[in-house]
């Protein structure tokens, strides 16, 4: 079990879950107004530049709120 993150990660953002179906691996957006400045994979490996680049389209509006759902595959 493990972890991996990229951005802010701060209690002060809102969260979005995305888990896998068993609940063993999960993908966590950091929500600021819905545009996604953190993303914290829990056993979900080597996602780290799919997270940069869905960041980035959060930012420039292409991905926000529950659009966020299931653009990192889960686990």
């Amino acid at each position: 079990d493990g972890y991996e993150a990229v951005g802010t990660l701060s209690t002060d953002l809102d969260t979005l879950e995305d888990w896998n179906d068993d609940h063993t691996a999960a993908v966590i957006y950091y929500l600021d107004g819905g545009i996604a400045r953190g993303v914290l994979l829990w056993n979900t490996w080597d996602s780290v530049p799919k997270a940069r680049e869905v960041m980035t389209a959060s930012a420039a509006g292409m991905l926000t709120g529950e659009d966020l759902r299931g653009a990192i595959a889960v686990g």
